[in-house]
């Protein structure tokens, strides 16, 4: 072989018999495979991870709601709670429903309303929830009821309302500070407006304008405004409410049952404050007007109200991501028409119908 013939230590003789270096040449080319399928499997993990995982909007539809939605609500959220209710020990002067409330400073006022017997007044009281008490600290220029309000710094604004005389629904816009003796007329609405919501957005700070009528015609176009005399239309509602709750929680504006043509309605509408849209997304367990609602803790809860004549002390929170409500407490009274505000973590009924008109003060915290 004259040299031709393989070395001692040539490669092939060193893997061995033909077999086995196929043997061994599948497995290596097997453990290379199952490295790569490995690597690749890592690689898409940390892709889905990063990019969320996958897509979990689902399509809901309330019975007989208007419109589906298919995306889910952007709006800050947190753990669900409960609420307590209380009757706080001190009362309002008087017996009293159909006003509005804004939080000034740590108080809340409560501004307007309807009597005992039934008449408009001009009543501003300050409820201070660290003492309890409430006190008369001026008056409103104009007696009226069924108005909306909010605050803007130091602030209360009285947007509209309904008056015993004609027209029976104004426009005017009121202003009062927490120290005045007598509200000042700053401004007029776009229109005659009562029977409307309004809603503070601290964070704004702005003030939006809910649902009511002129009087004849709904108002279907939600106002907002961050000085109380120049108003902005955000979006129209879907369907026309007088008497609704409504509440505001990140980029949306809630807006819960309503009446009207003297009918009661369960349709849960959201505005999108970001779209300037509005859509009816789902309906509530049951038809409901004059019920109130708040935001304590980022959750959102619809309060008392009335179902035909039948008053509610239900406490159901909404979740703005199923559109669904669950049970969170119940209030001492069955209730309607009282004004709300929040302070801190806790919420506040003043007044309302139970049947009657009342004096109590509800305190709703988050149970422990």
């Amino acid at each position: 072989m004259s040299g031709r013939g393989l070395r001692p230590h040539s490669p092939i003789r060193a893997l061995g018999p033909p077999s086995r270096r196929w043997s061994r040449r599948r497995k290596l080319r097997l453990a290379r495979s199952g490295s790569i399928l490995l690597v690749l499997i890592l690689i898409i993990w940390a892709l889905a991870s990063r990019c969320g995982g996958p897509s979990t909007a689902v399509s809901t539809k309330g019975a007989g709601s208007a419109s589906t939605t298919t995306e889910r609500a952007t709006t800050t959220t947190a753990a669900p709670i409960t609420l307590a209710s209380k009757v706080l020990p001190h009362l309002l002067p008087a017996g009293h429903y159909e006003g509005s409330a804004a939080t000034v400073g740590g108080k809340i006022m409560v501004l307007g309303g309807l009597s005992s017997a039934k008449a408009s007044t001009a009543v501003v009281w300050s409820f201070d929830p660290t003492t309890g008490l409430t006190t008369s600290t001026g008056a409103l220029t104009h007696a009226v009821h069924d108005s909306a309000a909010g605050s803007l710094g130091e602030n209360a604004f009285v947007f509209g309302g309904a008056v015993p005389a004609k027209p029976g629904v104004i426009n005017t816009i009121q202003n009062i500070g927490p120290t005045d003796k007598k509200s000042a007329d700053v401004g007029t609405l776009p229109s005659a407006r009562a029977a409307a919501v309004g809603v503070t957005d601290s964070a704004g700070p702005t003030i939006y304008l809910v649902g009511g009528f002129d009087g004849t015609n709904p108002t279907n176009d939600v106002l907002s405004t961050i000085d109380g005399v120049t108003f902005v239309p955000v979006a129209t509602l879907s369907q026309p409410v007088l008497y609704p709750a409504a509440a505001v929680l990140g980029n949306d504006l809630w807006v819960f049952g309503g009446e009207w043509n003297n009918a009661q309605t369960a349709v849960i509408q959201r505005v999108d404050l970001t779209k300037h849209s509005s859509s009816v997304v789902a309906q509530m367990p049951q038809a409901l007007s004059h019920g109130m609602a708040f935001v304590v803790n980022n959750n959102v809860f619809v309060v008392g109200g009335r179902t035909g004549t039948t008053r509610s002390n239900q406490i159901l929170r909404f979740d703005p991501k199923t559109f669904t409500f669950t049970p969170a407490g119940t209030l001492v009274a069955h209730l309607s028409d009282a004004a709300v505000a929040v302070v801190g973590s806790s919420a506040y009924l003043l007044g309302g119908l139970a049947p009657v008109a009342t004096n109590q003060i509800e305190q709703l915290t988050p149970s422990i």
